[in-house]
């Protein structure tokens, strides 16, 4: 759960029932801790899911892979334990193989310039580690060698987005106690 109070799916009323109905659609599903945790203000709700879709699912040169590769590396960097797990299943849902995607995960979190990436994703994941560690750090020359790999400034601008976002969803997390759902495979332990 969380440090604060989250209104359950069955007593939501109004706005908040209205999104949890469009989040649960009509497997009834759960809704997300991490979007739950809104529920006391339905308006940063929508807004919050709005944000990450188009962050997330837009379109982009990024590619959805990668974007799940950023967000567990950030998720790495600021030890938020519920994102991690949660974009570590994203990625194997892409790679389709869950061996060789914890194998791609363990050695970008271990040490990316060792891991078997591209030199894109490793530039990707460079600007990624700054930007996460100590924004202030980052540089025009940093930019240039995002260029030096192909990304455009819409690509490096849609990277941005995808650390900045990460960087705030994990305070979220972190900042209010968010515990992964219950029944939710655990890739990553503490």
């Amino acid at each position: 759960m969380a440090w604060i109070d989250m209104i359950d799916e069955a007593k939501a009323e109004g706005k908040l029932a209205e999104l949890y109905d469009k989040l649960t659609g009509p497997q009834n599903d759960k809704v997300a801790h991490v979007l739950k945790v809104h529920s006391l203000n339905p308006d940063v709700l929508e807004d919050h899911l709005n944000l990450y879709k188009t962050i997330m699912y837009g379109k982009s040169n990024i590619s959805r892979k990668q974007r799940e590769m950023v967000a567990t590396f950030v998720s790495n960097i600021n030890e938020c334990h519920y994102w991690i797990n949660h974009h570590g299943a994203g990625l194997q849902k892409l790679i389709r193989d869950k061996e060789e995607a914890k194998k791609i995960f363990s050695d970008i979190l271990e040490d990316y310039n060792k891991a078997d990436i591209s030199e894109k994703e490793r530039a990707m994941l460079c600007y990624t580690e700054k930007l996460t560690k100590k924004p202030s750090s980052v540089e025009k020359e940093d930019l240039k060698e995002l260029k030096n790999m192909g990304l455009s400034d819409r690509d490096i601008l849609d990277l941005n987005q995808v650390v900045s976002y990460f960087n705030y969803v994990n305070r979220i997390a972190e900042g209010l106690g968010i515990e992964l759902e219950e029944g939710k495979e655990e890739i990553f332990e503490k």
